[in-house]
């Protein structure tokens, strides 16, 4: 990993300065149990993070409610065995000086940013909206050179009608038809 320059903040100067703050107001042992449940994977004892999908009556899926020590919970489907603690970070669409909305990032800040959150150990990514068709290329170019250990990515979408909370229907033709305009 390359040295930071003091004058140019980056994403990874945020992540850190972040995870210290949640770890030392966190006074909670969950996340530390968690990480002794999980298989050997979650520790990064050398077995991989490559997606080892299963089938579900007929449907191939990733990630599906798992039994564990602690219940059930979600198990992200790996060619090691399931892992139900995942670590991840949240990506906005917004970078310092420019306006929200305002899609500033450039391939090179995708690479350099996905090849920081793989230094940090990032297996999840969350976007909440669409972004630039150069981010999804990085994102490919990373999973692909990093096949043992691939950053997912969590998608999440603008809702552009709001009818659904009324009908708390999802399915609803009024939110169906505004995804396919």
């Amino acid at each position: 990993m390359r040295l930071l320059s003091a004058s140019r903040p980056s994403l990874l100067t945020g992540l850190i300065a972040l995870t210290v703050l949640l770890v030392a107001c966190s006074s909670s042992t969950a996340p530390q149990k968690a990480l002794d449940a999980a298989p050997a994977v979650a520790r990064g004892a050398g077995a991989t993070w490559a997606p080892g999908p299963k089938s579900i009556n007929g449907l191939s899926v990733l990630a599906s409610p798992v039994s564990t020590g602690n219940g059930v919970q979600v198990g992200l489907h790996t060619e090691s065995g399931d892992v139900t603690f995942w670590t991840g970070v949240n990506l906005g669409s917004t970078t310092p000086g420019h306006s929200p909305g305002e899609l500033a990032m450039s391939r090179a800040d995708f690479d350099r940013w996905l090849g920081e959150m793989g230094d940090l150990g990032v297996h999840f990514l969350r976007i909440y909206t669409l972004l630039p068709p150069s981010f999804y290329a990085a994102l490919l170019a990373y999973n692909t050179a990093h096949a043992d250990i691939p950053i997912y990515l969590v998608q999440g979408v603008y809702l552009p009608d709001e009818s659904y909370v009324s009908t708390g229907d999802l399915f609803d033709a009024k939110p169906t038809a505004a995804f396919t305009q």
